[in-house]
């Protein structure tokens, strides 16, 4: 079977969609991204093929791309249908976002089944517009169920790389040259990165060396952000492990006893398979504040607490990591498996992997 997936603009939407066309290796698979967009780069290196349509975010404020957005729609809804056209798919995956919108209801008109699938529990603008038209609705979280009208709504789970949660601690410590033994905090911003979490932290490290406290830290800063970080960390005497871009999370999951990061979707799930408990700072500017119903899951779960960006300062952090390191949480099964990506593998192929 040939099957379409379209996916992209941040690594939430980008990664899961590689663990499903992983699954798929009997059969043909095609991404489709926005033009210009940095997941074409990762999935050529990952070995897919990719085909790039015009696209752009629909804008929520008055501004010049209010202008431009359905002019870009348009061409992206052309070049979408002559794709589609060219390039005959059985199926279409939706992993959201806003170029899903022309990919889905090009497919629509054209005849050819769709499957959407929702990363977070509050569902993003396109896939809520787009549910009506698509053929189901797979989503990772229970609670995003009622958010769709459609019947077509069924709980895959997210799908995740499949090696989270099986790599040794002590081997994933070493492959980042860190101390075997020694406490390791996890902190990263997402695909992005993130400049505040990455200040904040860097001062709160210096207020647990005050306390006497032994740690070292393992701190993913985005690629804009890594050489400001990384001057940062020699005026602070904490082991430190600093990467602007990490392609081995699963490596740096199982070196972590807990981690400081943002709540995307992706994120949640891997915490929740790593069982790592974590210290959830959600994107202020995420749309609908998706990020800050993802974290409530593990806030849920008591796995995790939640810091709001305009309550983040050094002296906070370093309270609830002072509390952790002092009181661990026990962590529970692992909740979201890792069957996600075989059951939208077996929705698109009809079972025949």
């Amino acid at each position: 079977m040939r099957i379409l997936i379209v996916a992209g603009g941040t690594g939430g939407h980008l990664y899961p969609g590689v663990a499903v066309a992983r699954a798929l290796s009997g059969h043909e698979v095609l991404f489709v991204v926005r033009s210009g967009d940095l997941g074409r780069d990762i999935l050529q290196k990952e070995g897919f093929s990719v085909e790039e349509i015009a696209g752009q975010g629909l804008p929520r404020s008055f501004s010049f791309q209010l202008v431009t957005f359905p002019f870009k729609f348009l061409q992206g809804w052309f070049e979408a249908v002559a794709l589609l056209r060219r390039w005959r798919p059985d199926r279409v995956l939706s992993m959201g976002g806003y170029l899903s919108v022309p990919v889905v209801l090009s497919a629509r008109v054209l005849g050819i089944r769709t499957l959407l699938h929702e990363q977070n529990v509050f569902p993003g603008l396109a896939n809520r517009f787009l549910s009506r038209w698509a053929d189901s609705v797979a989503v990772s979280f229970p609670q995003s169920s009622a958010y769709f009208k459609t019947k077509e709504v069924w709980v895959s789970g997210l799908p995740i790389r499949p090696d989270i949660g099986h790599i040794d601690r002590a081997a994933a410590r070493q492959s980042f040259g860190l101390d075997v033994n020694l406490t390791t905090f996890l902190v990263f911003g997402g695909s992005l990165g993130a400049r505040r979490l990455n200040t904040i932290v860097t001062e709160a490290w210096p207020l647990l060396l005050e306390k006497g406290l032994s740690f070292q830290v393992l701190h993913v800063t985005g690629s804009k952000d890594y050489d400001r970080v990384n001057d940062l960390y020699k005026t602070v005497s904490v082991p430190a492990k600093v990467l602007p871009y990490c392609h081995q999370m699963a490596y740096a999951y199982a070196a972590a006893d807990a981690a400081i990061c943002r709540a995307g979707a992706s994120t949640v799930a891997e915490l929740l398979t790593a069982r790592r408990p974590a210290i959830l700072i959600p994107y202020p500017f995420a749309s609908n504040n998706h990020q800050a119903y993802n974290a409530q899951v593990l806030k849920d779960l008591g796995v995790a607490e939640i810091l709001l960006e305009q309550d983040l300062t050094a002296e906070v952090l370093a309270l609830q990591l002072i509390n952790f390191l002092h009181d661990p949480r026990p962590f529970p099964e692992a909740l979201l498996s890792q069957d996600a990506v075989g059951r939208l593998a077996d929705s698109l192929t009809g079972g025949r992997r």
